[in-house]
């Protein structure tokens, strides 16, 4: 079975240009490099496509239409939460010995619905006030600077290991109170999870994701003890106090959303700076467009997200029977929402294929719609907006030192694995 029962394989393909449902294939080198191509075929072939029942038991379609993603995202009769309308022994049965890993994911915010999500989601709302994230921004601004004060004398560096990665996870450290030396670890700690709940996970990535989960708990349950003892400013205390009203907060759902925050917080962010600046080099008048008017920086961002976007699927499952383009969609069955695809929608996105930072309107779905819109994204948007004014502030004449960029093998997180880049002061 797949991670958390979301995810699954897709089919091999020989032939993605005459057979375009077969070619949907996001496993391959070719597909990881470029999927959008993949994507505008799968949308003109068959927008809301049946794939059928797979090797992990689940039933689901695949959406590449805005329209219909909206539909999806919006409408209460799909939802995250199997359990609501599956009873145990409908679920695939989970090894023993992976228990704690899918215990995790189902405690994590985005799993669940109404009312759970609203339970928890308010105690995440409370701490992410626009004040709160403005009391951030010096702090982001140091990070930043001392980063580049490391790297600035060599004219060079791997921009992904050097910048991208240890920006916004010592930010998420900041927040959830954890010492800066375990920035590294975190990193770690998040990629490992990433593999067990990515597509198609192998065997190996559940015992490396279940350890990884153990290890995890029992570094944040010593934080969550301290917390209770001595509580401060950070996101743990938050929690811990949330937790002391009984009926709002346990401790497994603490530790659990601990875990997704360094994940969404650190690697969803660490993604697009990557591939943010991966395509600003590649578009050299939107970047000097971008130098020249300071003003551009927060639709630019929504460009980027929308162009490159760092989650590219997302699922639901239908509570209920719903007709959707002519189709029926069952109860009980899965629908991923590929969300690269939807971005690049022209039926939405006028030119899809090509980046305007000043484009507008904008309604992207890099961060979800309705009510499991990621928590993290003015948070996301601070981030990125000072990573690059800063950068191009201080680096002049940036150059990437390679074509053959190779790209993780994960498909819902699109990341490069390096970015070698010049440039000077």
């Amino acid at each position: 079975m797949s991670a958390s029962n979301t995810d699954i394989a897709l089919n091999e393909s020989d032939d993605p240009v005459e057979t375009p449902i077969k070619s949907f294939n996001p496993f391959t080198p070719e597909f990881r490099a470029n999927p959008y191509p993949y994507y505008h075929r799968q949308r003109a072939a068959d927008p809301v496509h049946w794939r059928g029942r797979e090797a992990s038991g689940v039933y689901s379609w695949d959406l590449t239409r805005y329209v219909d993603a909206m539909v999806v995202l919006k409408d209460r009769r799909f939802g995250r939460d199997v359990s609501s309308i599956l009873s145990p022994e409908q679920l695939a049965p989970i090894p023993e010995a992976f228990q704690p890993l899918f215990r995790m994911l189902s405690y994590w915010l985005p799993m669940y619905d109404p009312p759970k999500h609203t339970r928890l989601q308010k105690v995440f709302q409370g701490k992410f006030t626009r004040k709160y994230l403005e009391t951030l921004h010096p702090h982001i601004e140091g990070i930043v600077n001392d980063l580049l004060d490391t790297v600035q004398p060599a004219g060079k560096m791997d921009f992904m290991a050097d910048f991208a990665k240890p920006v916004p996870m010592a930010v998420m450290a900041r927040i959830l109170g954890v010492p800066l030396d375990m920035c590294p670890q975190l990193c770690e700690w998040s990629a490992s999870i990433l593999r067990a709940v990515d597509l198609a996970p192998t065997g190996a990535d559940f015992v490396q994701g279940t350890q990884t989960v153990l290890e995890l708990y029992e570094y944040f349950r010593k934080l969550v003890d301290e917390r209770r003892r001595q509580p401060n400013e950070d996101l743990i205390s938050t929690l811990v106090e949330a937790e002391k009203q009984g009926d709002i907060l346990n401790e497994e759902e603490i530790l659990a959303n601990c875990a997704i925050m360094v994940m969404a917080g650190g690697e969803t962010t660490a993604t697009l700076i990557g591939t943010g600046m991966l395509t600003l080099l590649r578009h050299p008048d939107q970047l000097e467009k971008l130098r020249a008017d300071s003003t551009l920086y927060r639709s630019a961002v929504e460009e980027l997200l929308r162009y490159e976007s760092p989650v590219q699927m997302t699922h639901r499952v239908a509570f209920e029977d719903v007709d959707l383009a002519d189709k029926t969609i069952r109860r009980g069955e899965r629908v991923n929402v590929w969300v690269g695809a939807v971005n690049r929608d022209p039926e939405q996105f006028p030119d899809p294929d090509r980046l305007d930072l000043a484009r507008h309107p904008n309604a992207h779905l890099a961060f979800g719609h309705g009510i499991h819109t990621c928590l993290g994204y003015a948070l996301a948007h601070v981030e990125l907006q000072i990573a690059f004014k800063t950068l191009l502030r201080r680096l002049s004449h940036i150059e990437l030192q390679t074509e053959h960029l190779e790209w993780q093998e994960t498909v819902v997180i699109r990341e490069l694995k390096s970015l070698p880049l010049s440039f000077s002061p």
